[in-house]
């Protein structure tokens, strides 16, 4: 068994390692891919603060994992979002020999969400940002 100070030292280390990955990620190109990968990064961040918060029961700590949750549920609504879309192009490709009047709404509908996703994981970038800077005020 690791003592307290320990497991909290190492999990710290973990999140700043995490925060910069992330950082690096949001400074760069937005593409789903970047976006993802930082959902997938906020999502171990919330688990390892959740893993320290049964040792530090902290103030801090408690707002790190709001700001975590809140963060990662709006990159889980954006996601959720593309796979719709990419669900619909998959309907779309099947239907491909369908021109009819119901098809042309659907690549209408798949065009704007394509649209809506890009402008989404645009909207988003400020967000993860105010989220880490709230996570290294609070390490």
């Amino acid at each position: 068994d690791l003592p307290k100070d320990e497991i909290i030292e190492v999990a710290n280390a973990y999140i700043i390692s995490t925060t910069i990955d992330i950082k690096k990620l949001n400074s760069g190109q937005i593409t789903i891919d970047n976006m993802h990968k930082i959902r997938q990064l906020f999502k171990s961040l919330g688990g390892i603060a959740e893993l320290i918060s049964t040792k530090n029961k902290g103030e801090k700590l408690r707002n790190i994992i709001n700001a975590v949750k809140n963060t990662d549920f709006k990159l889980g609504q954006w996601h959720d979002h593309v796979v719709l879309t990419d669900s619909l192009n998959a309907f779309l490709q099947i239907t491909e020999q369908d021109s009819g009047e119901l098809a042309v709404h659907l690549q209408l509908l798949a065009e704007k969400m394509k649209k809506e996703n890009k402008h989404w994981a645009h909207s988003l970038k400020p967000t993860v940002h105010s989220t880490i800077q709230e996570i290294r005020l609070h390490i």
